[in-house]
This record gives C-alpha cells, sequence and structure tokens, in this order.
C-alpha cells in the first residue's frame, strides 16, 4: 500500500515575462514651414514620417545628412519604412534625395494613401519610389518592436469604424497615424482639417503627444477633435510662411484642452512651436524649440520615452520637459488554463483505481478528463500575476497514493507572448507492501493562452484587433 505523504516528483517550471526593454526615441528635424518626423522603435528599427519643405527651400537640417548623422549615432538603426501622409511638396520633396542616398533599407517600403497627384514634387516622388510604394490599408499596424506599433486610423478621407468624407482635398486626404508603446501615445495626422477630425473624435483615443494637424491652421485642430483627445503636449512644426500659420485661434484651442494627466502643476496643456512662424504671442506654455529661427541654430525636438514617462528636449527650450503619461490605455487581457492531453505513460501494478485533478493556485477542478482538449478555467487580469498549475494524481485505496507535478507561470498584460505550454509529468510510487517501490507515471499536457480583450480609452472597432 501507499503512504498518505507526498512521494510524487514536483516539477516547478517558472516562466518569467520580461518588461519591455529599450527606450522609443522621436525626432522632428528643424524642417521650418514642412513636416518630417523620426521614429526609432526600442530595437533600432525606424519609420520616418513625411519629408518635405515649402518650395523645396533648404531646411535649418537638410534631411539626407542629418540622417546621416542619425544613423551613426544609433548602432542598431535601420530605416524600414517611410509613411506619407499625403503629397503637397512641404512633406514630401526631400524624399527622393533619401531613397536615392540608399537610406531606407533594401527591402524597405514607402506607404501613402494610394492614387496620385499632379505635381512636380508628387512626380519625382512616385519615380524614386514605386518598386517599395505601398497603398497603407485602415486598421493596417506597423511594428516596431517590443509592442511599440503604428497604426493606420484614417486615410483618404475615411475613418476607422467612423465614416468617410467625399472630398478631393488633398489635405483631407491625409493619412492619419497612432502610435503606441506601453502606455505611452501620439496622434499624427499630417494636414487633417477640421471635417475629418470630426469623425476621428470618436476613434482616437486620449493621447500624450499631439503632432499639430496643419501646421496649426485655422480649420483644422477642432475643439470637438481635441476634447477627445487631450494632448498633454502638441507640437507644431511651421516656419516662416505666408499662411498665418499657426493660427492664434489654434493654439488658444490647443491650451484650452482638458488636462488628464492628473497633475495640475506640471504646465499642460503646453505647445511646443518648431518656429514662431506666425505666433507673435508670449505665453508661458507656449515654448519655440529654434531660438534664431532660421538662423545657424537648428530647432530639432526630441523625445523619448519608455512607456511610462517622457522627456521633450530641444535647443530653444532651457531644461528639460519631462510628464508622466495619462496610463491610457489600460489593457484587459485573459488567460485561458487548457488541458490538452492526459495519458498514463505506464502502471507498474500500483493500481487500476485513479483520481485525477488539476489545481489552479489552489483550486481543484476534477475530472474525469475525457473530451480533450477542455478549458480548464479562465480568467480576467490587467496587472502582471503568477499562477501555478498543479497536476495530481491520486491511486484510490485504503492508503492512498498521491502524485504531483508543477508548473508556475508569471503572465503580464499586454502579453509579450501569447501562449506557454508545458508537460506536467506526475509519477506516482508505492511504498508499503509486496509492491513497494512500483510506479505508475502519468502525462498531463498543458497550454495557458493569454489574449488581450479591451483597451480602455480606445473604442472597440476593425481598427483595433
Amino acid at each position: 500500500m501507499f503512504g498518505r505523504g507526498f512521494r510524487g516528483i514536483v516539477l516547478a517550471i517558472t516562466f518569467l515575462v520580461s518588461g519591455l526593454s529599450g527606450e522609443l526615441t522621436i525626432f522632428w528635424p528643424d524642417v521650418e514651414q514642412g513636416a518630417c518626423m523620426l521614429i526609432i522603435g526600442p530595437k533600432g528599427d525606424a519609420i520616418l514620417v513625411d519629408a518635405g519643405t515649402l518650395g523645396r527651400r533648404d531646411p535649418d537640417q537638410p534631411i539626407v545628412p542629418w540622417l546621416i548623422s542619425v544613423a551613426k549615432e544609433y548602432p542598431d538603426f535601420k530605416l524600414r519604412y517611410i509613411v506619407v501622409t499625403h503629397y503637397h511638396e512641404d512633406h514630401i520633396c526631400w524624399i527622393d534625395e533619401i531613397i536615392n542616398a540608399g537610406l531606407l533599407e533594401p527591402d524597405g517600403l514607402v506607404y501613402d494613401r494610394g492614387g496620385s497627384y499632379s505635381s512636380n514634387a508628387y512626380s519625382q516622388y512616385y519615380s524614386s519610389v514605386s518598386d517599395r510604394r505601398r497603398a497603407i490599408k485602415l486598421g493596417e499596424s506597423i511594428d516596431l518592436g517590443n509592442d511599440a506599433k503604428l497604426i493606420c486610423l484614417a486615410v483618404g478621407g475615411t475613418v476607422c469604424s467612423a465614416g468617410n468624407i467625399s472630398t478631393s482635398d488633398e489635405n483631407n486626404l491625409s493619412i492619419g497615424l497612432l502610435l503606441s508603446y506601453q502606455q505611452f501615445q501620439l496622434w499624427i495626422g499630417g494636414d487633417l482639417g477640421s471635417q475629418v477630425e470630426y469623425l476621428l473624435k470618436n476613434v482616437v483615443p486620449d493621447v500624450d503627444v499631439y503632432v499639430v494637424h496643419h501646421h496649426g491652421s485655422a480649420g483644422s485642430s477642432s475643439s470637438s477633435f481635441l476634447s477627445a483627445i487631450k494632448p498633454e503636449v502638441s507640437i507644431c512644426q511651421v516656419g516662416n510662411n505666408p499662411y498665418g500659420h499657426p493660427a492664434n485661434a489654434a493654439i488658444h484651442r490647443i491650451l484650452s484642452t482638458p488636462d488628464t494627466d492628473r497633475d495640475p502643476n506640471n504646465g499642460t496643456p503646453l505647445v511646443i512651436l518648431q518656429n514662431c512662424g506666425s505666433f507673435q504671442e508670449i505665453l508661458s506654455n507656449v515654448y519655440i524649440a529654434d531660438p534664431d529661427e532660421e538662423g545657424p541654430l537648428p530647432g530639432m525636438i526630441k523625445l523619448t520615452t519608455d512607456g511610462r514617462i517622457y522627456t521633450i528636449t530641444a535647443s530653444g527650450i532651457q531644461k528639460p520637459i519631462q510628464l508622466a503619461t495619462d496610463g491610457f490605455p489600460s489593457p484587459k487581457c485573459q488567460a485561458s488554463i487548457i488541458l490538452e492531453e492526459v495519458q498514463l505513460v505506464y502502471n507498474n501494478s500500483v493500481g487500476n483505481e485513479w483520481r485525477l485533478f488539476i489545481e489552479i493556485n489552489d483550486k481543484e477542478f476534477p475530472g474525469p478528463f475525457y473530451e480533450l482538449p477542455k478549458t480548464i478555467e479562465t480568467f480576467q487580469f490587467t496587472h502582471p500575476i503568477d499562477i501555478t498549475v498543479t497536476a495530481v494524481a491520486i491511486e484510490k485505496d485504503k492508503y492512498s497514493d498521491i502524485g504531483r507535478a508543477s508548473a508556475s507561470f508569471r503572465l503580464s498584460c499586454p502579453p509579450s507572448i501569447s501562449f506557454y505550454t508545458t508537460t506536467l509529468e506526475v509519477l506516482v510510487v508505492e511504498d508499503r507492501g509486496r509492491y513497494a517501490g512500483n510506479t505508475a507515471l502519468w502525462r498531463f499536457k498543458v497550454k495557458v493562452e493569454v489574449q488581450v480583450t479591451s483597451l480602455e480609452g480606445i473604442p472597440k472597432g476593425d481598427c483595433y484587433k
């Protein structure tokens, strides 16, 4: 017979899900009246969003030499993607030089809205990128590693899960992109105006940083849109121009945005203008990145974030601006414990009556386990949790013989690994009578699946998967 004491072999296997490592870095080189943003992911993969200046004027920071210097500064740097928000010259005119300089990786892609446009700048752009060009799709996600990603929520006047407008206005055909890295979020939408913003207000979540639409024009950055996205920091690429950019009304609408970062004393919401442009007011929460306008000192803006804290620097800002993220989105996850297989590998005269069950954090889930695979338990969680799955086999007799084997898992939300599998081998040993020392071996195959079920602050829709 068997003793009541623990006689099985215990397997303790711990799986640790490491936190995201590295930083996300974003640059806005000083292109004066134009647009250019470089995003470098935690592993060095990079996306360039736009690269142009008004009238193809030489910017304070010529783009090609600047990109070469960035590549030298970041050893793992690889420019894998270029995204063109729309086809106006001040957003695309330097992309042909970037391609011709060989800065885009050999397998790199250029995303745009598709279609065509009538201008010399577009013709040069098209000729340089035709074999790498892809029309971006609504909901398409560009991965930058370690869960940093850029997702398309608007293109061609259509907004994910929110409808569309009929327009031939190139500004309102701009691509709109949400950048996410852990709790940090940024919105960039080229030269979108209030008509598309009206649709976006039901789709774009509360963000930390807003790249100001259309260089701060009076017809963009509408109050309803700003009230929805609630940016703490708004960055406006602008220079000398004949259009009145940025409009005083647009800047004041941004500064009137509801503050949701739970810190009433940190000076947010605030605006960073790369150059003054047409804005002449002096306000404590409006910063000018370029201290000498079109002089020799460029006003490059740099943002780094670990996903929880972000820091912004520029030559015209006396000390770094450091802020905590809003903490949105707060993901909710579901874990499923699945028993895939149970097998009696051998039984050396230990017994024929068995009781089998699974324990999950000491909660018992009894057999029989005939129809497998079978989901034993599901539960919701938002913060990292530890679970232990134990397989138990008991030979039922006067003196029960018990075998156990366990595996421990640390699960995070959102998950860096979507599932784990483990095999629990439960050895039962007889320790009494003439069969003392005989053994039986049960094998349990277990799978733990983790998936994101919702993101608070982000409406559900086809674009969030």
